[in-house]
């Protein structure tokens, strides 16, 4: 069934709720790696928090926040300097990633951001190259 052996929310907070699916979207359709914005890292410890077995990586804008991510069990933390809000994506991270051999082009991640920063508000599934081709062009919503 869906969500099975994924931990029940603690909460109703909409940050764990879409962390959760996340987790359930890599079990049901096959999503390779789940990547979140960090700016303080409590979208990626909520992500953790369910035990999923694809990669976890946290494209943190603070150096602060890599650090104490980087010692949480199951993420992998980034420094990145922030994209622009013309930029929907953390694109730089995304093709470094496909570079390292972390991602192929044809995955496909979940990724969850943020539009306000207090906590992840959307979550998208999509392939990897999808999103270097058309990324750039699409502003966020209210942007």
């Amino acid at each position: 069934s869906t969500g099975e052996h994924i931990p029940p929310l603690a909460d109703a907070h909409v940050t764990s709720f879409l962390a959760r699916q996340a987790v359930v979207a890599e079990r049901e359709i096959g999503v390779k790696a789940i990547i979140a914005d960090a700016i303080h890292g409590r979208t990626s410890r909520f992500i953790a928090s369910f035990r999923g077995t694809c990669p976890v990586y946290a494209i943190c804008y603070r150096k602060r926040t890599m650090r104490t991510l980087s010692l949480s069990y199951g993420i992998k933390a980034y420094y990145y300097k922030d994209y622009t809000p013309a930029e929907r994506y953390p694109l730089e991270a995304l093709a470094d990633f496909v570079r390292e051999g972390l991602l192929d082009p044809s995955d496909r991640i979940a990724f969850l951001g943020a539009i306000n920063g207090t906590g992840a508000t959307f979550l998208e599934i999509n392939a990897v190259q999808a999103i270097l081709d058309n990324g750039a062009t699409e502003a966020a919503p209210g942007v």
